[in-house]
């Protein structure tokens, strides 16, 4: 019995206490929203102006720290309205913190624990933003070096086609070259002075022969005179010249032919010897030597980009107006109009 009445008498005293304690969190509470300045954050949070609420409530905990009730008014503010679950958890604590043991503690912790829910969720949400946001620049970035890669591929591929044109253009002027080297080296002439100096000795030989074949005939034409005809001739010159009579048996003419037999016939007076005349051989004239015919001299030239027949006569005789010389020794290379090829071969005399 002694033992009941204790406990009875100890949960009465708890029941007092706890009623004690909630009056007392109440009145406190009233106080705060008795002073003016708590009041008048209150009429501003009823007309609607939540934002203004707000701004009074901080500005209240600023002047009075002691003031509790501001603290869960403005954590409601920022839970409710800005959705600001960070601060109105703070204000949430700091009323329980302050003002234990209300009536309004379960309520203020339910609201703990849902703010606390929907922060996790807001940062949640700015996590996968910010993962979205981030995403979305490394896609674009990798849109734009895809795009930049095949890009590239193009050009890498119009490169290609360039060097294998380049390449077919190459060989194409190669083989071009080599044909003209062969052609100009086909058209080339040997040089004119070197040819007829080798060509010289037969042409002399051939003189010589023309000349023995001419002094041949003339010295077998010529009459055969003997010594005797000679001598008897020159004597009688001398007598002639001293006057002396002739000789009883006067010595007869000499003849430039060959004596003919004695023919039967009557023998002719006597008559004085007339002076002899000495038929001298003439000496066959040299015969000139014919004059071999040179051939004109010729150099091969090829026409460079910007050449006209004045040019090349200019560069080549030093006077432009030679270029009629360069066209007649190309009548079947220049068209009729005169004008010249690059890499066509000219003949210049």
């Amino acid at each position: 019995m002694i033992a009941v009445s204790n406990y009875r008498a100890a949960v009465a005293v708890a029941l007092l206490l706890s009623a004690g304690c909630a009056r007392s969190v109440g009145d406190a509470d009233a106080r705060d929203r008795a002073t003016p300045a708590f009041d008048r954050a209150i009429r501003t949070e009823h007309s609607g102006k939540l934002d203004e609420a707000i701004t009074q409530y901080e500005q209240v905990l600023l002047d009075h720290p002691r003031m509790v009730s501001a603290h869960l008014h403005l954590a409601l503010l920022l839970h409710d309205h800005r959705q600001d679950y960070y601060g109105a958890v703070y204000h949430y604590r700091q009323y329980l913190k302050l003002r234990q043991g209300g009536e309004k503690d379960e309520l203020v912790q339910g609201r703990i624990r849902l703010a606390e829910q929907l922060l996790a969720a807001q940062l949640l949400r700015r996590v996968g933003d910010l993962a979205g946001i981030a995403q979305s620049r490394l896609t674009e970035q990798v849109d734009t070096l895809s795009r930049r890669v095949t890009a590239l591929e193009g050009e890498k591929t119009g490169l290609i086609d360039e060097k294998e044109k380049l390449t077919q253009s190459l060989q194409t002027s190669e083989r071009e070259a080599q044909r003209l080297r062969h052609l100009l080296k086909s058209m080339q002439i040997p040089d004119q002075p070197t040819a007829a100096t080798e060509t010289r000795p037969g042409a002399q030989i051939t003189a010589t022969r023309d000349e023995q074949a001419v002094r041949e005939p003339a010295a077998s034409a010529a009459p055969s005179v003997s010594r005797s005809a000679i001598t008897a001739a020159r004597e009688e010159a001398a007598r002639l010249m001293s006057g002396t009579p002739p000789p009883k048996n006067p010595v007869a003419p000499v003849r430039t032919t060959e004596p003919v037999p004695p023919q039967p016939a009557a023998v002719p007076p006597p008559v004085p010897p007339k002076p002899v005349a000495v038929a001298v051989p003439e000496v066959p004239k040299p015969v000139a030597e014919p004059a071999v015919k040179r051939k004109p001299e010729f150099r091969t030239y090829v026409v460079q980009p910007g050449d006209t027949l004045f040019r090349i006569a200019e560069r080549h005789y030093g006077d432009g107006s030679k270029w009629t010389t360069v066209r007649d020794s190309n009548k079947s290379r220049i068209s009729s109009d005169g004008r010249v090829r690059v890499g066509q071969i000219l003949l210049i005399p």
